[in-house]
């Protein structure tokens, strides 16, 4: 097993552990693994080891490493942009994530649904930032 591989199972048994500990289910928890500034090679580690969701922050970054890692192997994950997104880049957006974490205002939302449709993708799932303390210095609808 890959030195990926096994910091994945060792993660994994802490967090069932934890859930067990707060009396929750280990299987409905979701492990995120994050590619931030890793080469493709341990990110497709990572995938062969059993992780299926990939977060990155940056779209060119995802787009670098998405087109050099095998189509089939790519496709066994989910990935997530994780972090701000600028709407000059929401058209690379649809076909290269499938979850954008971090949709900030109306505006982008418009945005990559417009996208979206342009380019024939799938319904993209959006998580929705949201300012509750209405800080202008915090981003969020």
């Amino acid at each position: 097993m890959s030195e990926v591989g096994q910091r994945y199972e060792m993660v994994k048994e802490r967090v069932a552990d934890a859930a067990l500990a707060s009396g929750r289910n280990p299987d409905e928890i979701r492990l995120l693994a994050v590619s931030k500034t890793q080469p493709p090679e341990r990110v497709v580690e990572a995938i062969e080891a059993g992780v299926d969701i990939i977060g990155e922050n940056r779209v060119q970054e995802a787009q670098r490493k998405r087109g050099e890692i095998d189509p089939g192997v790519a496709g066994r994950a989910r990935w997530h942009l994780i972090g701000s997104l600028q709407r000059n880049k929401a058209r690379t957006v649809p076909g290269l994530f499938d979850v954008v974490e971090s949709v900030d205002s109306l505006a982008l939302a418009r945005e990559l649904n417009k996208r979206v449709g342009v380019a024939g993708e799938g319904p993209l799932d959006v998580f929705i930032q949201v300012n509750t303390g209405e800080e202008a210095q915090k981003g969020g609808v």
